[in-house]
């Protein structure tokens, strides 16, 4: 969008595992916006749609890159996931290593 704002978009898709096994799992499409909050730091806040156990949902969250290298950053974000018309009633965090291509 600008030198210091950015947009963007992402896929997630996960399985949560219990001692039984899969618990659960979710399929999401983000829309993302962040700006620098300095020369290696973005913080950003998202918010998407998608499906949980084949149940309709939306997701809203917020996280922070920081770069590493030009090329390689590593990342953490918490989401809140929820039914349409309700709070979310599930919360997810993660964190991992990124690699840009541009």
């Amino acid at each position: 969008i600008s030198d210091g704002i950015i947009a963007g978009v992402e896929f997630q898709a996960d399985a949560f595992f219990s001692g039984g096994g899969i618990a659960a799992v979710d399929a999401l499409a983000l829309g993302r916006v962040g700006g620098y909050v300095s020369d290696n730091a973005l913080a950003y806040g998202e918010l998407g749609v998608g499906l949980l156990n084949s149940t309709p949902v939306y997701a809203i969250g917020a996280g922070v890159e920081l770069a590493m290298t030009d090329t390689i950053g590593i990342r953490g974000e918490v989401q809140g996931i929820g039914a349409f018309g309700s709070m979310p009633s599930v919360g997810k965090a993660n964190a991992g290593l990124i690699f840009h291509l541009n």
